[in-house]
């Protein structure tokens, strides 16, 4: 799909055609029109498109409605991102580049075609140790929660925390307690980057000890999402999946 939006505050959605040339370095308001009533002959549910102009849907009816069509627009590549059930979460854009129709005098530009596009810089999985607190104990049975920072990003202020739930049950044999179970409760960003939205995005988690244990492992495979303004568009980053994990032995969690 290509994104338009130009210094006039014009937005159009389209579907590429590489056959009809739906993109090319010069295009005209005239040759617009006629993309714009062209959109109408594209049948495949999964290529429907739309054009916008402040917010609201046009319409081919009395005259096309492009009187207001301005003299350059960026464009922009999108691609949307998936979960796993197939619904869309967010997307990734790419400048592609300007382009201006062939009447109007000039690009009107609003002073940002050069500007950066913000660099985003992903991280890698962490397990440092933040600390352990009894939630309940009794004869029966002891709750631990844990924490611990499973994602940095080196030369920035910034780290996800993750949150554990140990369950403890006193030994059938002997005098040690042991480790029944562990679940994890929630994963959230510490300190920040300028600029930038940040949010770690889980895929699944997955708690491991077994029957008679003396520790508890969680592991963890999650996404840093990054969202910024760019050219006054949201832009919206994914890292790769990361994969932390960590263990906590009997004696770090109720000390003996």
């Amino acid at each position: 799909m290509l994104i338009s939006k130009s210094s006039g505050d014009y937005k159009a959605q389209m579907v590429y055609n590489a056959q009809k040339g739906y993109f090319k370095e010069q295009r005209s308001v005239a040759e617009i029109n006629q993309l714009f009533k062209g959109l109408n002959n594209v049948s495949s549910p999964a290529k429907t498109a739309t054009l916008k102009i402040n917010g609201k849907v046009m319409s081919d009816e009395g005259g096309g409605g492009m009187s207001d069509e301005p003299t350059c627009t960026d464009w922009y590549w999108v691609e949307p991102i998936y979960d796993g059930n197939g619904n869309i979460i967010g997307e990734v854009w790419t400048y592609l580049n300007r382009t201006c129709s062939t009447t109007g005098g000039g690009d009107g530009g609003s002073g940002s075609e050069n500007e950066p596009e913000p660099i985003v810089e992903f991280g890698e999985a962490d397990d440092t140790p933040i600390g352990a607190t009894i939630e309940e104990s009794s004869s029966e049975q002891k709750i631990v929660n844990v924490s611990w920072y499973c994602y940095k990003v080196n030369g920035k202020n910034l780290r996800f925390k993750s949150y554990e739930k140990v369950k403890i049950e006193p030994p059938i044999m002997g005098t040690q307690w042991l480790v029944a179970d562990i679940t994890h409760t929630s994963m959230s960003p510490e300190g920040s980057i300028e600029g930038q939205g940040i949010s770690p995005i889980l895929n699944w988690s997955q708690g491991e000890t077994t029957m008679n244990s003396a520790w508890a492992k969680m592991k963890l495979n999650f996404k840093d999402k990054r969202t910024y303004y760019w050219k006054g568009i949201l832009r919206t980053r994914y890292s790769p999946d990361i994969n932390a994990a960590r263990a906590w032995g009997i004696y770090e969690l109720i000390g003996y």
